[in-house]
């Protein structure tokens, strides 16, 4: 079973565009209201994070998300779409999916769903590793520094 926990501002009107209600009228028609749940943005993000089993950002147009860093740092598996530079950071490629093909995203999901719970902290835990390799704060500044000595 999976439950899909959506957190952000625009889940009420103004909409950005009309893919909100377009989502609202596909959950509906598929009846797939008992496994969307839509909540408002939230500070309590680390909270949040821990409480999932894993973390999934399905975007067209994505930079490097905060979202996806956040939860490696969390050690928590990522399900994502191949947008900018995701596939740096996604190694299972299982999860890594084409953000404009609905099969692609449908065998991306139904990989996630067959991990085991010790599958799933496997890949969090080499997520973490990658993090902190990749996001802590001293390689940052360092990184930063080299750049401003050139």
């Amino acid at each position: 079973i999976i439950n899909i926990d959506w957190y952000g501002d625009r889940i009420v009107e103004p909409y950005v565009d009309n893919s909100f209600p377009e989502g609202l009228r596909k959950i509906q028609e598929y009846n797939l209201k008992n496994i969307f749940f839509f909540h408002p943005s939230s500070k309590n993000i680390i909270e949040i994070i821990n409480n999932s089993d894993a973390i999934g950002l399905f975007s067209r147009y994505e930079g490097l998300s905060n979202s996806i860093c956040e939860a490696m740092a969390c050690a928590k598996t990522v399900i994502c779409t191949d947008v900018s530079d995701n596939y740096l950071f996604i190694r299972k490629k299982e999860l890594l999916c084409n953000p404009l093909d609905y099969t692609s995203i449908t065998l991306s999901l139904k990989y996630l769903l067959k991990l085991s719970p010790m599958e799933l902290q496997k890949i969090g835990e080499e997520n973490r590793i990658l993090a902190n390799k990749l996001f802590s704060k001293n390689i940052i500044i360092n990184e930063y520094l080299e750049i401003i000595e050139k």
